[in-house]
Order: C-alpha cells, then structure tokens, then sequence
C-alpha cells in the first residue's frame, strides 16, 4: 500500500480538543476523522485504514490503551499518538513498550505535534514500501525458482507430445488462465498446426491450419514478435472477427524461436481474474519459459529424429527387424494378458533374386520400396509393418484372428499382383508377385515359436506355386 494523502483519527471526548486538533491537521492537508469515545474510534478502525491515530489516554468508555490494543489487532501499520494532560517517565516508557509511537502533552506545543505526525507518517510509508520492495522480491523470487523447475522438467521430457501438454498446461496454469494452445510448424507445408491445447472445443482443434503471415498467430510467427493485447476490440492490430471462440479480450500470442528460426506459437487466453487482462509482467514471464521451451521442442524433435532412425529401415521407411521383434513380444504379451485376437503375417516377394540379377541392385531396391509403400497404405493404423529381411515383410495385426489376416493379406497380394509395379523404371521388369504365411497366435506360444510357424505358412504357399497366401494349421 502507498500512502498518498495521510489519514489521521482523532479519538477524543472533548470535543474542544477534537475540533481543535481537526483544524489544525486540516490546514497541514492531512485527512481527518474524528470519535467522541473508544467505541466509537475502534468502529471506525475497523472501516478503513488510518495512517494516524491520535487517542485521549483517558476516554469516558474505555482507556486510550485499550483503544490503541484494539487499533493494532485490526491495523498494525497504524501509528498511535498517545495524548495525557501529565505524562510521567513510568507512564511513558509502559506505553512505549505497548506499541504507542509518541506522547502529545497538553497544552499543546502545535510545532512539536506537526513533527511527530509528519515523522511518523513518513516513517510509515518507508516501512510501507520497505515491506512491499520485500512482498515483491519474494514474489519474483517464487517467479524465478518456478521458471527454473519449470525449465528442468521440461529438459527431461523427450517425448514430443508429453513435452507439447507440459508446456501448454504449466504456461496456462502460471498465467491463470482458461485456454491455451501450443502451434507448431510444420515444416514441409510451412503451415503452423495446434499440436497441443487446454479449454479449445473440437472444432477449433480440427480446424485448417494457419499459414505464416495469417489470423494472429500467422502474424506473430512471420514477425517473431510477442503480441500482447489488452482489448482485441479496441487494439489497432487485431479485429473483432478475430476472437470467436475468446471469452475474455485479452490474450498473449508469442512466438517459439530457437538459433533463429520459428518453431510454432504458443497462445494464451481468458484470463481467471476479475478483469482478465494479460499485463508485461505476464508476457515477460511466460517469454523466459518459452525461450527454454523452444530449446526443449528442438530436442525432443531431435531425440524423435534418432529414435525413429534406430527403428526404421532405410530403404522402405517401415519398421525395421529389431524393432518388430520389441513390438511382437509387447503385443503376445498384451494379447495373453486381455484373451485377444493376434495375427501375423509374412510376405515374400516371389522370384526376386531373379530381378536383383537381371535388373541389377537398383532396380531390385524400387522394388522393395514399392512393396513397402503398398503394405503401409494397406495397413490399419493398429497394424505394424516391418521389413524383417532381405526381399521379407512382417506384418503384426492385432485384435486379428486368422481370418481377418487372410482376408488383408489376400487383398495386399491382389493389389501388388494386379498394379505390376507399373513405374517408369520397372517397366521392363515384368509382372511382380508375393507369397504369404499366416499365423494366429495361441498362450502356449513363444515369440520364435510363433514367427516360425508363420514361416511355415509362408512355405507352403511357395511350395503350392506362389502368388498365394496359406494359413498355419497345428
């Protein structure tokens, strides 16, 4: 609290002495109020903040001392001046030790009584602020070691989308706000897309991504400036129809930038308290958490990079081997544990040294890649499509019985069988076919167990002339 202009009670029940004093304060321009009596000084204690209290040591209801314990239970910031007609050193030091702030001896001394109060009342507003400096300190002090936690749990976050929900939901928490989302740039279509969001309805999740340089945060990702408004109504940059699904009219919308370059854009809205307005203190917090989110996006997007690689194959883009054997254990454990259906399948392309060695390694490599990009666009999004080895594919269908696989393998072979890898450098190939086994999985099984039987599969339909697909029978 800043003192502006000083507040001063005068409790007193001469009204000579009130009045008296009143005038005088008055002409210093100080504010005064005035009580007959204790009861009547406490009541109006308890109403507002005076900076001064000046009380009659002896009152007709109660004594000043009683009044001043009553002024520092409600206001400990008040000052209490203490008046008596006689003041002895025994009287004078108990007050002291009470809390009261100085004497005022009748008659009198109106020099002595503008001193006391003008010391007093600056002394207070030293105190005052000296306690706010501290309230604030502590306040940034928290904000500080916040944004440090903040920074070193999303340092330890890899995960791109587990790190996307941090920093929305820690960004909207801080700022005490209702809504969030987190934009990130996609770098092939240069388009920025919501990846992560708190309070956004569905149709604002699934809506058309933005293009750099349009609405707001197109805007703020081609300038890589922070826009805080306080008004979207009234602000010269922004517009009415920007804001359809804004509760409030003031939002934060600042840019993820790292060594330069544009990651995405964070937006915050509708803010919890009563006026709902976003202040640079927000902004300039929210900034130091973004500048070290922007760093962790481009790691987690890195270690993505990595992981990926370590479990792709090169040349199709499907799964690798090692990674089909991690995932095959994980899905029969899955399947033992809940009673569900699993399938797997394996594919091999009929004839293929043949092609390798009259069409040579890159006509044999299109090949591959061909095959592959037919089994992923024929795959669910539950189905894991592997290139095992060689001129080999696995396919791991769970909640599939035997059946089910046969029904998507057979389409799979038809589909390759039928289009002839019909591409300018495969012209003079010829016709390219597949064989494939399946096996549905039993409890009983084991991982080679269960991959052998499905190679089993896959023998029989070559031994049965190619282009076909068998199922294992026990």
């Amino acid at each position: 609290m800043t003192v502006k202009k000083a507040e001063i009670l005068i409790v007193d029940d001469e009204e000579v002495i009130r009045e008296m004093l009143k005038t005088l304060l008055q002409r210093e321009g100080y504010s005064v109020n005035t009580a007959e009596n204790g009861a009547a000084g406490i009541d109006q204690i308890r109403k507002k903040f005076f900076n001064i209290a000046i009380v009659d040591i002896k009152l007709t209801d109660m004594s000043g001392m009683e009044v001043m314990h009553k002024i520092r239970e409600v206001h400990p910031e008040t000052i209490v001046l203490m008046v008596t007609a006689f003041a002895t050193t025994e009287t004078a030091i108990k007050a002291l030790e009470a809390g009261v702030y100085d004497y005022i001896i009748k008659p009198f001394d109106v020099n002595r009584i503008k001193l006391i109060i003008k010391r007093g009342v600056e002394e207070q507003r030293l105190s005052i602020e000296n306690r706010e400096l501290l309230a604030s300190l502590k306040i940034e002090k928290d904000k500080l070691e916040s944004v440090l936690e903040i920074g070193k749990m999303m340092s330890a976050i890899l995960n791109l989308g587990e790190l996307i929900n941090f920093i929305v939901t820690k960004t909207t928490e801080v700022l005490k706000a209702q809504k969030g989302s987190l934009m990130l740039l996609d770098e092939t279509t240069g388009n920025l897309i919501i990846r992560g969001a708190i309070g956004l309805s569905n149709d604002i999740l699934n809506s058309a991504p933005v293009k750099i340089g349009d609405k707001i945060a197109g805007w703020v990702a081609k300038r890589g400036e922070p826009l805080l408004v306080e008004n979207i109504e009234t602000d010269p940059r922004t517009k009415r129809e920007s804001r359809p699904h804004y509760a409030g009219k003031s939002f934060i919308s600042i840019p993820l930038i790292h060594k330069d370059k544009i990651h995405g854009v964070l937006n915050i809205t509708d803010k919890d308290s009563d006026a709902g307005i976003f202040s640079m203190d927000d902004l300039n917090y929210i900034s130091i958490i973004i500048n070290q989110a922007a760093i962790a996006i481009e790691n987690a997007r890195l270690y993505e990079e990595v992981t990926k690689l370590a479990i792709t194959d090169a040349l199709t883009g499907l799964f690798n081997h090692r990674y089909f054997q991690e995932y095959l254990l994980s899905e029969m454990n899955r399947a033992k544990r809940y009673g569900r259906p699993l399938s797997l399948v394996m594919f091999d392309i009929d004839n293929f040294k043949k092609y390798n060695d009259q069409y040579g390694h890159l006509t044999g490599d299109s090949i591959l890649r061909n095959i592959g990009t037919i089994l992923k666009s024929n795959a669910r999004e539950v189905d894991i499509v592997c290139r095992y080895g060689g001129e080999e594919f696995m396919m791991i269908l769970p909640e599939t019985d035997a059946a089910g696989a046969t029904a998507i393998a057979d389409k799979i072979r038809e589909t390759i069988s039928s289009c002839n890898q019909r591409e300018e450098s495969l012209v003079n190939v010829g016709p390219i076919t597949v064989s494939g086994g399946i096996a549905q999985y039993e409890k009983k099984f084991g991982k080679e167990q269960f991959i052998q039987y499905t190679d089993q599969a896959l023998y029989q339909a070559k031994k049965e002339g190619k282009n076909k697909i068998c199922v294992w029978q026990p």
